[in-house]
């Protein structure tokens, strides 16, 4: 079917992206509050220091905007990462027990950790594809959070689905 009124087909894929040295823009209202010292946040991505969290929000750009339909068919966050020390195993106070995060609205929708085969070398890096769930975009955003032997030295959001906005005004027979 022809798409109506000069509207694009669907379904559409956008890509969001921040690399190291990027600055980050987390949504507060998305967040616990900042862990406690000597734990910091880094306001960029790529940090170099252990002991750091990054938190971090995609919002989407127009039209996949509120007031717009929408309806997202399948997304994923890839996250470029490496290991600022070692990591031994999912029980060890280094990198090998540092986990992502989704929040919305100050509440955590799922988590996982960042390192899956041990040991874990200092400088080591991998990449990361975490599927995402629809509902979890809602609000046109997705906030993220990782803990904190880990950096985050890249980030994508790929998100596949269809927005249009409402071409109809309201007439009176």
């Amino acid at each position: 079917m022809p798409p109506l009124n000069g509207q694009t087909a669907c379904p559409k894929t956008i890509g969001l992206s921040a690399a190291a040295a990027a600055p980050t823009n987390p949504n507060p209202a998305d967040f616990p509050p900042a862990p406690p010292l000597p734990t910091t946040v880094s306001p960029n991505f790529g940090f170099s220091t252990p002991n750091t969290h990054l938190r971090h929000t995609f919002s989407f750009p127009a039209p996949c905007r509120e007031g717009n339909c929408c309806e997202i068919q399948k997304a994923t966050l890839e996250l470029q990462i490496k290991a600022l020390q070692g990591g031994q195993s999912h029980q060890s106070s280094d990198a090998g027990n540092d986990k992502w995060y989704i929040y919305k609205n100050g509440t955590l929708l799922a988590s996982g950790y960042l390192w899956n085969s041990f040991p874990v070398a200092l400088g080591q890096t991998q990449t990361l594809t975490i599927p995402m769930q629809p509902a979890w975009l809602n609000g046109c955003r997705l906030s993220f959070t990782t803990q904190d032997d880990t950096s985050v030295m890249a980030a994508k959001l790929t998100v596949t689905g269809c927005c249009v906005r409402p071409n109809m005004s309201a007439t009176t027979p």
